[in-house]
């Protein structure tokens, strides 16, 4: 029997209850959770992942820390399998973006287009998470605590190609974890945990669509495993397919461009695989796959009249990931772990221009990254304070990432460069105070400290720290902080991205010059970049009051301060020669050798009409990539949860979460800071999300209410406001009380998203091919029914 059912001791139960009922009932305040998976059911404690079957050792997965079973000093955001399912979710990306500190912008297939780059994309059609809207190559996303291949070319990670069936939880560290986990978790870490072992079968069937038009929905699913003394297998699959949504469907966006597309065309193929197996008694090996083969396909014309040439955009991506590892036990203090990855991600993607009938093709191009890494680490207790086990971790490895971004048609844009990446790293907890210890100074206390070293040839060295304290002053109370540093480091199309020179007459941008005269603005990557920096704390105050069992509130303080930020520093080019913000990117009457300095090696592009006269250029302006920009974001994150488990009236779950957000921008050191929360293709500075589900006698009730705060457009003078929004979603799962036969182990379930469908708030645009609302934050599928079966066999 596991350590956690030590000295536990539960109350008595009467009355007709499902399983999950008298478990619920059972553990209610005990600090442990109950699984039911593939017939058997598994009693762990609340820190501890998973473990199925009867296979050696139960799993524990800390996300934000190398060091196992410790209390978290960060605040965490948690999400069930479950709890996915619940809300009427089939979908890992759909289920990230309910979450209200993640922005919908990034790298997501509902982002339209017109959108800034900076806000967001669809490259591909995949979803990565993006939390506090800093950017989806600043939150890191790990599967099973590690690192897989980067997509597209944001450095970020696709969390829909994972099956929802293999998926355990997901948890969310919104805090700076570079400490820990390297580069790319300024805002954050999120780790998608899957099924560590699953026996049986089970099937899953979904159709859906918007009762709007578009986006028919078609999904099948099957997780499949087994366990035995030594071991286990497990291997999920989905497929799913979408119908696009275009302009012409909606009545808000009909007038405009009928033909634009709101939503892609999607349809994936998406495969898991993990297998464990103890060699002997201290080793272990493990392995973990992933594959996913995603096409997406969308449309735009430049004016919206129906003879105008349109352009068909699409991509093909193709996605493996292979993760294999050791696990080395000498003792039940201490593991050894030595971790490899390797893997590609390949986002084909074209254009095709469509006029009177005709295809032509515009672009045929490839963003085609690989990796690959190596890693070992160590963790255990080195030695007992009063108040309890020191623990310690510490590791190191290499890591190598490669982009080859060519253009097989189209304009030529080739970059074909890696990075090395070398790190070492070491975590210490302590604890300070126990509950044994009955201390008069408080209930618990413990003490976090990590620093990590990244060394990155031919860029720069970072040493990132991070403290972090946890004090219990009763058991009912918990108050943490952290402090510490993060960074992100360039992006290899940042980096090497083809460099280009672009020749203006210096009239349009503002420019008196002579008659002829021309500036050349230079763009694309730029060899000389560092690493972005930030310096990030937290305070939370966390309340589970013994009196009221099953209540858990907290109320969490965040403060981010992001300098070196990587941007093209120059946002336009009217009057760009007057305008003193940008003086230090001009070089005014260049000389001969400078002007050729600024050519040469680079594709000139001449948009002047006449010869290019080298004699002519009285401007040279350097928009290329550069660490110049500054972001400040600070805020507060509010959760409740309410579990009742009742004799009679089933089991009753609340919960609440709740964001604001407030962050600024300033491009360079001369500009303004600008407000970017709350404004359009940004977060807006609320956002929350409130749900009420009960389960009965197999039955579940769920529902949800999303709510996304004002929304300014600074881009016109006044600003026009964008209306809050409030929508509901309702889902009922009814799982059949059949005992045996066909009939048994099936789930039959409905979702309405969007109950009221609520229309997005509109925006101006003076662009055709600009969706006349904010896609980042607003979906254009409004009110989408779905039914499911699934069926456990």
């Amino acid at each position: 029997m596991s350590s956690d059912l030590a000295g536990k001791s539960s109350p008595g139960l009467h009355g007709r209850m499902s399983t999950q009922e008298a478990l619920d009932q059972l553990l209610a305040g005990s600090g442990l959770t109950a699984q039911i998976d593939g017939g058997s059911v598994f009693i762990r404690g609340r820190s501890q992942a998973p473990a199925g079957g009867t296979a050696g050792e139960p799993e524990i997965v800390v996300t934000g820390s190398h060091i196992q079973s410790r209390d978290p000093s960060s605040n965490l955001i948690r999400r069930t399998q479950q709890q996915m399912v619940d809300a009427g979710y089939s979908n890992l990306g759909d289920a990230v973006r309910s979450i209200p500190q993640n922005f919908g912008g990034g790298q997501s297939p509902g982002v339209a287009f017109g959108v800034p780059q900076s806000s967001g994309e669809n490259v591909g059609g995949g979803s990565a998470i993006d939390l506090r809207g800093i950017g989806q190559d600043a939150t890191l996303t790990l599967i099973d605590g590690r690192r897989l291949v980067y997509g597209g070319y944001r450095q970020s990670t696709d969390v829909s190609s994972i099956p929802l069936l293999a998926v355990d939880r997901v948890e969310i560290v919104p805090d700076g974890a570079s400490a820990i986990y390297g580069s790319d978790a300024v805002a954050g870490v999120a780790n998608i945990i899957l099924k560590r072992d699953y026996k049986g079968l089970a099937t899953l069937a979904r159709l859906g669509g918007s009762t709007d038009g578009g986006d028919h929905q078609e999904e099948y699913s099957a997780v499949a495993g087994t366990t035995w003394a030594s071991g286990g297998f497990l291997a999920a699959y989905d497929f799913e397919r979408d119908t696009p949504v275009v302009a012409g469907q909606r009545s808000y966006t009909a007038t405009t461009n009928p033909g634009l597309t709101l939503y892609p065309y999607l349809k994936h193929h998406s495969a898991v695989m993990k297998f464990h197996h103890k060699i002997g008694s201290k080793l272990e090996f493990e392995l973990f796959s992933l594959y996913n083969k995603r096409w997406s396909s969308q449309a735009y014309s430049i004016t919206g009249l129906t003879i105008s040439p349109s352009y068909q955009v699409f991509a093909k991506t193709t996605t493996l990931a292979v993760s294999p590892s050791l696990t080395y036990r000498p003792d039940d203090n201490w593991q050894i772990e030595l971790i490899g990855t390797t893997g590609f991600d390949h986002v084909y993607y074209g254009t095709d221009q469509i006029y009177l009938g005709t295809s032509t093709t515009q672009q045929r191009s490839c963003f085609c990254n690989t990796s690959r890494s190596v890693e070992v680490e160590g963790d255990g207790q080195l030695f007992m304070l009063p108040a309890g086990a020191l623990k310690v971790a510490a590791g190191g490895g290499y890591r190598n990432n490669s982009l080859h971004s060519f253009d097989i048609v189209g304009d030529v844009h080739n970059a074909d460069d890696s990075q090395d990446d070398y790190f070492a790293y070491a975590e210490l907890s302590a604890p300070l105070l126990s509950p044994d210890q009955h201390s008069l100074f408080g209930y618990k206390a413990s003490l976090d400290a990590a620093m990590r070293v990244e060394d990155y040839p031919g860029i720069d060295k970072v040493v990132t720290p991070k403290l972090g304290l946890v004090y219990a002053p009763s058991p009912d109370i918990d108050l943490k902080a952290t402090w510490g540093k993060s960074f992100k480091a360039p992006t290899l199309y940042q980096l090497y991205n083809s460099q280009y020179a672009a020749v203006y007459s210096a009239s349009s941008f503002g420019g008196r010059g002579p008659v002829g005269s021309t500036v050349i603005t230079l763009a694309g990557g730029n060899t000389n970049l560092k690493p972005e920096r930030a310096e990030t704390w937290s305070a939370t105050f966390d309340m589970h009051p013994r009196a009221i069992p099953g209540l858990r509130a907290s109320i969490g303080y965040f403060h981010i301060r992001y300098r070196d930020r990587i941007v093209s520093p120059i946002s336009s080019y009217t009057n760009a020669l007057n305008d003193p913000r940008y003086s230090d990117l001009i070089a005014s009457d260049p000389a001969a050798s400078a002007v050729d300095a600024a050519i040469a090696g680079r594709t000139l592009y001449n948009f002047t009409g006449a010869t290019f006269d080298p004699a002519s250029v009285v401007a040279i302006i350097d928009n290329r990539s550069q660490n110049v920009a500054g972001q400040t974001l600070q805020g507060v994150d509010v959760s409740a949860s309410y579990h009742l488990a009742t004799d009679r009236e089933g089991i009753f779950d609340a919960m609440v979460d709740l964001t604001y957000l407030n962050s600024t921008q300033r491009l360079s050191a001369r500009q303004a800071e600008l407000p970017l929360s709350g404004t359009i293709f940004n977060p807006p500075h609320w956002r929350g999300r409130a749900g009420l589900s009960w389960t009965m006698a197999g039955i579940t009730l769920s529902s949800f209410v999303n709510y996304i705060g004002v929304l300014y457009d600074p881009r016109f003078t006044p600003s026009p406001r964008i209306g809050a929004q409030a929508t509901v979603d309702l889902t009922a799962l009814y799982r059949l009380p059949v005992a045996s036969g066909f009939l048994h182990g099936i789930e039959l379930a409905g979702t309405v998203r969007n109950l009221g469908d609520r229309k997005p708030g509109l925006v101006r645009s003076n662009l055709a091919y600009q969706a006349t609302y904010d896609s980042t934050n607003y979906s254009p599928l409004g009110r989408v029914i779905s039914f499911s079966i699934k069926k456990d066999w």
